[in-house]
């Protein structure tokens, strides 16, 4: 197994931005995964299995599946040597990052979208500056804990992104929490930004906004690379991307076989 996932490791990571999904199930799950691995001189296919009992995310918005399933390749036509060795009696939930490796998928699989999720970073030609108003924390700060609650983090989650190393940014209104967001390393340098929360009464008077350029001011200092993840239906986190020149660039899109 260690052999197998230093192999797939070192392929992963010719393209860290477009596999970082499939890196950070690896550095979560480790040996809980199944390879199917196939290479052929410098042509490699990849799929990563994972059971959806595992993963708590998975088990709450897709309790019918039975595993979770990324797959990444250096073509797309070799996904074919994987795909066919996957049983279809059995029910997934495919995670892909290319249309074209959906398209592949096509061909064996009767497919419906749930829903997609899009990945920006920062723009080099953008000035994310750091907003004094905003309290920058390095240590879990309870009051906090409703905000987050809203926007399905667990309190065991939350404690492992601060073990891990994560900050929060937040802002305050008569010593009350109004808006707030999280940092935490996803894979190596590259850090996500996420858990962006605004009381409803507080929202579109721009303190998202405050809260994410002052993270991501942050991160910037610290020779890290953002990432910023939002389902495609949250308009109002796709407009603050938008408004900060984020630029996208990668939807995973989540396909369940029928």
């Amino acid at each position: 197994m260690i052999c197998i996932l230093d192999r797939v490791n070192t392929l992963l990571n010719e393209d860290l931005f477009a596999n970082i999904s499939l890196l950070k199930m690896i550095d979560t799950y480790g040996e809980g995964i199944n390879f199917r691995l196939s290479e052929q001189d410098s042509v490699w296919a990849l799929l990563l299995i994972l059971p959806t009992s595992r993963s708590s995310f998975d088990s709450s918005l897709y309790p019918d599946t039975e595993a979770v399933v990324y797959m990444s390749c250096s073509h797309p036509q070799h996904l074919n040597e994987v795909l066919k060795e996957l049983p279809n009696n059995k029910k997934y939930i495919f995670k892909v990052q290319k249309p074209e490796y959906a398209s592949i998928l096509g061909n064996f699989f009767r497919l419906q979208r749930k829903r997609g999720f899009n990945s920006y970073t920062t723009n080099e030609h953008f000035l994310y500056s750091y907003d004094h108003d905003v309290v920058e924390e390095a240590s879990f700060n309870g009051r906090l804990k409703p905000l987050w609650a809203e926007n399905g983090h667990d309190l065991e989650e939350i404690n492992y992104y601060f073990n891990k190393g994560a900050r929060s940014f937040t802002m305050y209104q008569a010593n009350a929490v109004i808006s707030t967001c999280l940092i935490f390393p996803n894979y190596k340098h590259i850090w996500e930004l996420g858990a962006v929360y605004t009381l409803e009464t507080m929202r579109g008077k721009g303190y998202a906004r405050r809260v994410v350029t002052s993270a991501l001011s942050r991160l910037l200092e610290m020779n890290l690379i953002p990432r910023y993840q939002v389902v495609d239906t949250n308009r109002a986190s796709i407009k603050l991307a938008e408004s900060i020149e984020l630029k996208r660039f990668m939807v995973l899109e989540h396909l369940i076989n029928l």
